[in-house]
């Protein structure tokens, strides 16, 4: 009899069993198929094999951000290359990135329009927009997961006043007090967090990624789905006991996460994870392929499209800007020229140096400037420029540090700014005038480092205002009109 009952009870345990895998991806940054390397087409391929491996009933498909920026498919598409390609894929929820704001808030508008089906988020909302579904309950062969969005609510300080006042942004911890009361109410047997944010072991200062927060003050959260830092993360326990996963960048890995469920004790018995990678022996999908040939296409001809002359001599990225570097230095003399500014800050955009002898097509264009950078116009005074020059300065081992160019700087052991003088003849500041600054958007919205600055250049007294073209424009023009290109930087730093 004893035994009999001991049949039962495991008999009925078994019944109440169930798994459910979920696939993830994220960062994938516009990676389309291109010769072997791995993107979004042989990303569906890999999501179509584990699906069918599992049963397609039993899996959900999520994307957790910066999708649609990143490669010269998607610069010279403004997404749509990456959005048609993702619309191929079995994806159930999509949360925003960062870098889905890159090209403007219509067009971020169009791309959660078109997503709204699978788009969630429940902290950061477009205010005149569609109103993106917070969290959703799914059901998947008896699971019932529900999954909450969260964006990055760190966006204000990436984006300029006037684009930030667009949007309606709580942190993910308001966010979450506010939702889970109705998330417990529904019962679910899994409770996911889908965030364009990551983990990381140290204390955030500026508190860009509050994973390590959250998993600390919702233990009823089972598992959460990191973005954002680019790291690979097969999984890990985080906090008292949620499980966290973050596949890496640029379309080279796909999360594959195994969830066991006591589906009667709405309890999760197990989570294991795995990161699966992909390489160019995997086939693109074909009905991916079918979107993506007219863009690979038109991705060929601009990577053969010429836009400059043949380079006497290599024009590197190495050094830092505003004393060494050549690159920097040519971005600055091409905003200089296509805006008229006086003084220019800017940073060094990417590693790419453009090699001698050749001439430049536009390939070379996107990488020696792989981001969507509006161009921001300030009039300041020599005092003003002073304390951005020395609040740069302290923050020079920061990826964003923007150099000089225009006006002579001596930074003094105390960390003040001392200006020498204007252009390469140091020329005087008209006394009592302001001059016009050009400064890259990233820079000019602060990103919680330069703050100063963007105190100074969104006051009224400086009449901040967009530049006609972006960053990228002004350096192709900048390329077309001069016949011989030679860059030596001048050191407009001293110390």
């Amino acid at each position: 009899m004893i035994l009999a009952l001991w049949g039962l009870m495991f008999t009925v345990e078994a019944e109440t069993l169930r798994t459910l895998t979920i696939l993830q991806t994220a960062d994938m940054h516009g990676t389309l198929d291109y010769g072997k390397s791995p993107g979004v087409g042989r990303m569906a391929t890999a999501m179509e094999e584990e699906r069918r491996l599992v049963g397609a009933g039993r899996t959900l498909v999520i994307d957790c951000g910066d999708s649609f920026q990143g490669t010269l498919a998607t610069a010279m598409s403004r997404g749509e290359a990456m959005l048609q390609a993702m619309r191929r894929l079995p994806y159930d929820v999509w949360v925003p990135g960062n870098h889905e704001y890159d090209y403007g808030m219509e067009t971020y508008g169009h791309f959660i329009q078109e997503l709204e089906s699978v788009a969630l988020s429940a902290n950061v909302q477009l205010k005149g927009g569609p109103r993106l579904t917070e969290w959703r309950l799914f059901e998947r062969e008896g699971v019932r997961v529900a999954v909450i969005g969260l964006q990055a609510s760190y966006m204000p300080n990436w984006l300029l006043p006037d684009e930030a006042a667009k949007l309606e942004v709580e942190s993910g911890e308001a966010a979450l007090r506010r939702l889970l009361p109705a998330v417990h109410a529904v019962h679910p047997d899994v409770i996911v967090i889908a965030a364009h944010q990551g983990w990381v072991e140290y204390q955030d200062r500026r508190g860009v990624n509050e994973i390590r927060q959250l998993a600390e003050q919702f233990p009823e959260v089972d598992l959460i789905l990191g973005a954002h830092t680019h790291r690979s993360i097969p999984g890990q326990k985080i906090g008292q006991r949620t499980w966290y996963v973050q596949p890496g960048c640029y379309s080279k890995e796909l999360a594959v996460v195994t969830i066991m469920v006591d589906t009667a004790a709405h309890e999760v018995r197990e989570i294991r994870s795995h990161l699966r990678q992909l390489n160019g022996e995997l086939p693109v999908h074909p009905t991916v392929d079918e979107v993506l040939t007219p863009w690979k296409k038109k991705l060929y001809d601009e990577e053969n499209r010429l836009v400059g002359c043949t380079l006497p001599e290599e024009i590197p990225s190495r050094g830092r800007p505003g004393v060494s570097c050549a690159t920097s230095e040519l971005i600055s003399q091409a905003i200089a020229h296509g805006t008229g500014a006086s003084v220019v800050l800017q940073s060094r955009l990417s590693k790419w140096s453009l090699t001698a002898e050749r001439p430049l097509n536009g390939y070379d264009l996107f990488r020696l400037v792989p981001y969507e950078n509006a161009v921001i116009l300030a009039d300041v005074t020599c005092d003003e420029l002073a304390e951005i020059v020395a609040e740069q300065w302290r923050n020079k081992d920061y990826y964003g540090f923007c150099g000089i160019w225009g006006a002579f700087f001596h930074i003094q052991s105390d960390g003040h700014a001392v200006f020498r003088g204007l252009g390469p003849q140091q020329a005087t500041w008209p006394e009592g005038q302001r001059l016009t600054i050009a400064v890259n958007s990233h820079a000019a919205a602060g990103s919680g480092y330069f703050t100063r600055m963007r105190e100074i250049v969104t006051s009224p007294e400086a009449r901040m205002r967009r530049a006609p073209l972006e960053t990228r424009a002004y350096v192709e023009a900048y390329l077309a009109a001069v016949q011989e290109l030679r860059i030596q930087p001048l050191a407009w730093y001293t110390k």
